[in-house]
């Protein structure tokens, strides 16, 4: 029995065999570019095909098996239907059988197989070809990729991150600004800015939200502002950036006070006294001063500070 590999654009004669994989009559290997003919003598003849080192997790694939070996470039002298494949794992575990038919004039089967997660590269799948009853059938099997699962995760690269400069003080709006690149793609990402208060070597979360901006805090007084970025990207891997800031921590401001009462006074001549009433306020929390200054005649200055 001879199986020979032929490339399906080239037709290249490509012969492979592997004493550390010969499993019963002959073993070969198979590939998505090549399409493999052999002939199966009967039952007791099998054929082996090697699948490994270019699966790729995640993805499905397919196995084709074929007694109308023209369709593959080949003239078939023995099209018959008794025919049939397995699909194994490493550890011989069937993972498939290809269906039996004899009411078809020729065999024609696919098998379908998602790779798992777990797989490596340097375990190989194997299929066995072999025939049903005791008539020779040539055949023509090939691989094809059906479909390709997700791409492996890369690493998005953060750069240029930026925040506000300057003062950091209660009711300034702090601006984020970064670079992201992804190989998996970013077109369909949306970003989330998640800012923390930093002390020392602690983070605590404040707010996230997509926008850019913070406005600070009160609360915000004695640490400094970080933020950090996440997002999905096209293949739906989560990512996510490190720590952005730049040390400042957030300082009162302080802010002049504001008059929130006033009152008006009308006093006559030669009054002894007269009594005036207001209030003030300041966003600082600083305790307010109130000083007064002798009328020179008609009306009472006021002067407000804080401390």
């Amino acid at each position: 029995m001879t199986a020979i590999n032929k490339s399906s654009s080239l037709f290249d004669e490509k012969l492979w065999n592997s004493d550390s994989f010969l499993r019963g009559s002959s073993s070969y290997k198979i590939s998505p570019t090549y399409v493999s003919h052999g002939t199966v003598d009967g039952s007791l003849d099998h054929d082996y095909y090697n699948i490994d080192g270019f699966l790729v997790t995640g993805s499905t694939y397919e196995i084709h098996l074929t007694s109308d070996t023209t369709n593959h470039g080949w003239s078939s002298n023995n099209e018959s239907t008794y025919l049939e494949f397995d699909l194994y794992d490493y550890n011989d575990n069937l993972l498939g059988s290809s269906a039996v038919d004899l009411s078809r004039s020729s065999y024609d089967d696919v098998l379908e197989f998602t790779v798992p997660s777990d797989y490596k590269s340097w375990q190989p799948y194997y299929v066995d070809v072999h025939g049903f009853v005791f008539n020779a059938t040539d055949y023509a099997i090939t691989l094809n990729s059906e479909t390709t699962g997700p791409a492996a995760n890369s690493s998005s690269t953060f750069s240029n991150a930026t925040l506000t400069s300057g003062d950091h003080y209660p009711g300034k709006v702090l601006t984020a600004s970064i670079s992201i690149a992804d190989d998996n793609g970013i077109t369909i990402a949306t970003y989330t800015f998640t800012w923390y208060r930093k002390s020392g070597s602690n983070y605590t979360e404040v707010t996230s939200g997509t926008g850019t901006t913070y406005t600070v805090q009160n609360a915000d007084i004695g640490y400094a502002i970080y933020y950090k970025v996440s997002f999905t990207d096209d293949d739906g891997y989560a990512e996510s950036s490190g720590y952005y800031g730049h040390g400042t921590t957030v300082a009162s401001l302080n802010q002049s006070p504001t008059i929130t009462t006033t009152t008006s006074l009308t006093t006559d001549e030669d009054t002894a006294t007269s009594a005036i009433a207001f209030s003030g306020s300041d966003v600082d929390g600083d305790t307010l001063t109130f000083n007064f200054s002798d009328p020179a005649k008609g009306s009472v200055v006021e002067v407000l500070s804080d401390k």
